[in-house]
């Protein structure tokens, strides 16, 4: 009995080991169709040539420049290319391929592309077996590289989701505005825009005593040349030492004629060398301190012998707003006078007056 045990026993280690065998040889026999249709493109379900193979695994998604995943043969698929090159620069990974498809190839493409395709980079072949008959993953397409400035090139779009008008609107420029920019400050003036629209504007009027081009310029206010220079001056009275008569006309506001004990003195001035003019406008200046000696009437005379006087302009309840400041008076005289005479009627109630410059204006 025993021996017929023992052989018994050893028929059944021969059939075990007999199927190790089949089952050894049956897994190398699919892993050698597996490879093979890895490398030949031809597919272990569909041995048809016009159908596309089993992709490759993808190329490494770690390295700058990426190897291509191995694809399969083309057959009838224009997917299904060789996918053997090597990306140029900055090259991601290829996808790896499934069953029917070829691998991706690697290319150039951004980096966060790369990270991506990386991840399918890895999958094994039973993987991408698994995958038969599910719907294709797409990977998203990498961003545009600008490549002068180093950074992914962006698209501006508008938040209504309109169109993006390339050319702004210009904003014109305001009438003083344009007057200031050419430099003008008087009188109608043609000229162009910051838009370069032709316009015709009114910059202004000039004040009294000055005129629209006085000072030769056109479109540009200027008073006349003060004629009261380089003459002769009188007065009633002559005045304090450093405070007399001349300073009235000697073209500086900073000096003044300072008379004690004077409510209404006269000043007169005679041109030089017997030359006479047409005043038609005057200025009167106040003098730095106490209002209360300030004229506040008086009369503008014109004569050309010194005797006989006729009256210009007469002024009366003048205020000064300021210590120094100048008021402008126009006179209706078109008569050429070789002496012209300030004549004060009135102060602001002191027992003295004081005035800083008198100014004649005219032809």
């Amino acid at each position: 009995m025993l021996p017929q045990s023992r052989r018994a026993h050893g028929s059944g280690e021969v059939a075990f080991e007999v199927t190790i065998l089949l089952m050894s040889s049956f897994r190398r026999w699919v892993a050698g169709a597996l490879a093979a249709a890895a490398v030949c493109g031809c597919s272990v379900y569909n041995a048809v040539p016009s159908e596309p193979s089993g992709g490759g695994s993808g190329g490494s998604a770690i390295a700058t420049v990426g190897s291509a995943g191995e694809g399969g043969d083309n057959g009838t698929d224009p997917a299904g290319g060789a996918a053997t090159g090597a990306g140029d620069t900055a090259s991601a990974g290829g996808a790896a391929g499934r069953a029917g498809d070829a691998g991706g190839a690697g290319g150039v493409v951004a980096m966060d592309a790369a990270q991506a395709d990386g991840a399918r980079a890895d999958r094994s072949v039973p993987d991408a077996i698994a995958d038969v008959g599910k719907p294709d993953t797409q990977v998203p397409d990498a961003p545009p590289v600008d490549a002068a400035a180093g950074r992914e090139a962006s698209t501006v779009v508008p938040m209504d989701g309109g169109a993006i008008d390339a050319t702004e609107e210009c904003i014109r420029e305001t009438r003083s505005a344009f007057c200031l920019r050419i430099g003008k400050n008087c009188g109608p003036v043609t000229g162009t825009d910051n838009c370069g629209i032709s316009i015709n504007v009114d910059c202004g009027i000039c004040v009294p005593l000055e005129g629209c081009g006085g000072t030769g310029i056109v479109n540009v206010c200027g008073a006349p040349p003060n004629l009261a220079q380089g003459g002769t001056v009188t007065a009633s009275n002559p005045g304090n030492v450093n405070e007399e008569m001349t300073k009235a006309f000697d073209g500086d506001g900073m000096t003044k004629y300072f008379v004690f004990a004077t409510k209404t003195p006269w000043l007169a001035y005679e041109f030089g060398q017997s030359a006479t003019h047409v005043v038609n406008a005057y200025g009167v200046a106040s003098a730095n301190d106490f209002p209360v000696r300030d004229p506040s009437a008086w009369l503008l005379e014109g004569s050309n012998d010194g005797t006989t006087w006729a009256t210009l302009d007469t002024r009366t309840g003048q205020i000064f707003a300021n210590r120094l400041q100048t008021n402008i008076y126009p006179c209706a005289n078109t008569t050429a006078y070789s002496h012209y005479r300030f004549s004060v009627t009135a102060n602001n109630g002191s027992p003295d007056t004081q005035v800083a410059e008198i100014m004649l204006f005219g032809d």
